[in-house]
């Protein structure tokens, strides 16, 4: 995963804008970064930028900031549909996710945004995908600690069909200590009640699998 780079001059297309879902009469309770997530935190009532780094409110997304605002300053949201020019050399298509750094997007999903909340239209242009809590922030993602085998069936005790497998990370190492990690989430799919599999790819046998999934069921 890595944070997308805002450019200094990200600014938002007021031609989408206009006609996108808006939040208004809010107030900043701290400095916002210009087309930033953010959410409204319960306790006051008031507007922070979202931070992914755990599954739980600050993770939520209620919309972007249109413009830097200072804490105290009234700020209006913008949802899904709002276009902005935010920064260089991205790759259209690409969904971006609330980063773990406060009011940033990251390329990959992070512990509190696997669903995405951004997707890149132009080299230098995203638009929002949502202006709603994230699932995850909800508190339905899972973490499970699997036993490796040989390739093929790995049990993972209460993950469903109509779960999405969001990470699969090995555990290397003798006895206690792990000396490597290694992604083999692209080689495994949830075929069967408790069970996900990567028939034909790495054989995870003496090793330790951590399992993320999104519950949806």
């Amino acid at each position: 995963m890595a944070l997308v780079t805002r450019a200094s001059t990200a600014q938002m297309d007021v031609s989408t804008g206009q006609f996108a879902p808006q939040i208004t009469g809010l107030v900043a309770g701290e400095d916002l970064a210009v087309a930033a997530p953010c959410y409204i935190k319960s306790s006051d009532g008031k507007v922070y930028m979202s931070n992914a780094t755990a599954a739980n409110e600050a993770a939520e997304v209620a919309g972007f900031t249109p413009r830097s605002v200072k804490s105290g300053q009234p700020v209006t949201l913008f949802g899904k549909g709002t276009r902005f020019s935010y920064g260089s050399g991205l790759t259209p298509g690409d969904v971006l996710y609330v980063g773990a750094t406060a009011g940033r997007l990251d390329t990959a999903p992070t512990v509190g945004d696997v669903e995405g909340v951004a997707q890149v239209i132009t080299a230098t242009d995203i638009r929002v995908l949502r202006d709603a809590p994230s699932k995850v922030a909800n508190g339905l993602v899972k973490v499970f600690l699997a036993a490796g085998a040989a390739a093929g069936n790995v049990t993972v005790t209460g993950i469903a069909t109509g779960d999405k497998l969001v990470s699969v990370l090995r555990m290397i190492g003798a006895g206690t200590d792990v000396t490597d990690v290694s992604d083999l989430t692209s080689e495994f799919t949830v075929t069967a009640a408790n069970t996900i599999n990567n028939t034909g790819g790495t054989a995870t046998s003496g090793s330790k699998l951590v399992v993320l999934y999104l519950d949806l069921t």
